[in-house]
């Protein structure tokens, strides 16, 4: 059992760094790999939001990745290989820099069960999000929490107006990015991504429930 798997840095900063009693959320889920594409999905929450990155890489079992052994810079893809034993006590390696860490055990959420597969009802907004951080730490507060109002949607299906934003500090207006084909394509785009992540990462999140089970079992 083994894994090797081809990444940057960016699902990183997705994770919690807070610490999570009862959940590993200060790592990343890496799913069993697709044997048709070579495939792995790499998940990380931090309880607030959810990312999941498709990236290359085979791996064969659902596993838990450090933070720290992940690339330092997002410039271009390292390899992280995981084995060849598989086990709990197993380690992962950067092979960038030959930097070594302890395979982590623990439970993940259940995060096939928090990406919804039907979005036919929902309302396309495609923004660059950059300019809505930008405006939220404007108008917010420390917290920069904002308020958006969703104008009517254009023929194609997506927000095209000008956007209030309301945020504890004051007003603002987001400018939507405009898009040249219907959404019902980037829903059939979303809807079998989100299908393949469901499946793939229920597999992961019961092999690290059941690692977890045989370490707790072992001590």
């Amino acid at each position: 059992m083994a894994a090797t798997i081809h990444t940057d840095k960016r699902i990183v900063g997705a994770c919690n760094t807070m610490g999570c009693a009862r959940y590993a959320i200060g790592h990343v889920l890496a799913s069993r790999s697709n044997d048709h594409d070579d495939s792995v999905w790499l998940c990380a929450t931090d309880g607030r939001q959810l990312s999941a990155r498709q990236v290359v890489g085979s791996n064969d079992h659902g596993r838990l990745i450090p933070q720290e052994v992940f690339p330092r810079t997002r410039k271009r893809d390292k390899i992280l290989t995981h084995g060849p034993n598989g086990k709990p006590a197993g380690q992962w390696v950067c092979k960038a820099d030959n930097r070594i860490a302890e395979a982590p055990t623990g439970r993940f959420p259940d995060a096939d069960q928090v990406v919804p597969a039907d979005i036919k009802a929902y309302v396309a907004l495609a923004i660059d999000a950059r300019i809505l951080a930008k405006l939220a730490e404007a108008i917010g507060d420390d917290a920069a929490t904002v308020t958006l109002f969703l104008p009517p949607t254009d023929d194609y299906g997506y927000v095209a107006a000008p956007i209030p934003v309301l945020g504890e500090k004051g007003i603002g207006v987001l400018m939507p990015i405009a898009v040249d084909e219907p959404s019902s394509k980037r829903v059939v785009n979303y809807v079998n991504l989100a299908n393949d992540f469901r499946r793939r990462i229920a597999e992961a999140v019961a092999d690290v429930k059941d690692d977890h089970e045989k370490a707790e079992g072992e001590k």
